[in-house]
């Protein structure tokens, strides 16, 4: 039996090939946004409720992901994703 082609429509929006490699955790985007508004390890730490080492493990693996290197670099990174 032969199916018929799909009558949807196709897309109208495309995700910009940045953003469709990036998988952000929400904890990375959290603490990453928090990064962006000018706060400390320690100060995103205490406002979240984690320690120290927890923001710095997810600042690690997001650097990775965005392929940067300093933490001035996450918002533009974001921004040019897509993500922010």
């Amino acid at each position: 039996m032969t199916r018929p082609p799909s009558s949807l429509p196709a897309p109208t929006t495309a995700v910009a090939p940045e953003a469709a490699e990036v998988d952000i955790t929400p904890h990375e985007f959290r603490i990453a946004k928090l990064v962006t508004e000018g706060m400390t390890n320690g100060e995103i730490s205490s406002s979240l409720h984690v320690s120290r080492r927890t923001v710095e493990f997810h600042l690690t693996n997001l650097y990775r992901k965005l392929g940067i290197g300093r933490r001035s670099q996450i918002a533009t990174a974001l921004l040019t994703r897509g993500l922010l």
